[in-house]
């Protein structure tokens, strides 16, 4: 038996696990989309993915050399008149040489519209202290709308960081989790309830 024989079935079996696994997180994502727009009376929009996905890479794109932000495979999108919760992949280059970036996240995301004039895309780390992602080094202490928003977020901690953006009129949230720790329906409704306080507030 030559060795094409025994490695083209492994290979074949090692893609079909991939593809059932992505699949199966895919339908889970999408199932706590679901809970969460029954708890909270939120309405499934998927006609509009395509016009969101539009105001994202238009509203939230960065400029630089070596650096770039795009969003694609926007899904799932539930709304009100205030917040849109939805599925989708970031492409996100901030040109840093950090071995652990990975360009290409699935997230679940809150966007909603705020003024035109706040430019902020800031994270915040394990020790719930704030640094800006963009531009780098911004001192934030000295941006309006953060000293709004800086509080609500103290008030309202999540466990794992949590990275806001809004650029000309448009905000994006999202709880940075990691491998070990998928998006639950409490990180959902987390994003639901601090969308609307920080939307209030600015």
């Amino acid at each position: 038996m030559s060795w094409n024989m025994i490695i083209l079935p492994v290979v074949a079996s090692a893609f079909l696990a991939v593809g059932g696994y992505s699949a199966v997180s895919s339908l889970k994502k999408q199932n706590l989309i679901k809970e969460l727009a029954k708890n909270n009376k939120l309405i499934f929009k998927n006609k509009e993915t395509k016009i969101l996905e539009k105001k994202l890479n238009k509203k939230l794109a960065i400029e630089g050399k070596g650096k770039m932000r795009s969003f694609i495979k926007v899904r799932d999108l539930i709304k009100d008149d205030e917040v849109s919760v939805f599925r989708y992949i970031e492409l996100l280059d901030l040109g840093k040489e950090d071995p652990d970036e990975k360009p290409q996240q699935a997230r679940v995301g809150a966007s909603f519209e705020v003024p035109l004039d706040v430019d902020l895309f800031f994270t915040t780390d394990e020790e719930k202290e704030f640094f800006s992602l963009y531009p780098a080094g911004k001192l934030l202490s000295k941006d309006g709308y953060f000293q709004k928003i800086k509080p609500i977020l103290e008030e309202n901690p999540h466990e794992n960081p949590v990275t806001v953006s809004f650029r000309r009129g448009r905000a994006l949230l999202y709880v940075n989790t990691n491998t070990k720790s998928k998006e639950n329906i409490k990180d959902l409704q987390y994003l639901v309830d601090i969308s609307r306080k920080i939307k209030e507030a600015v």
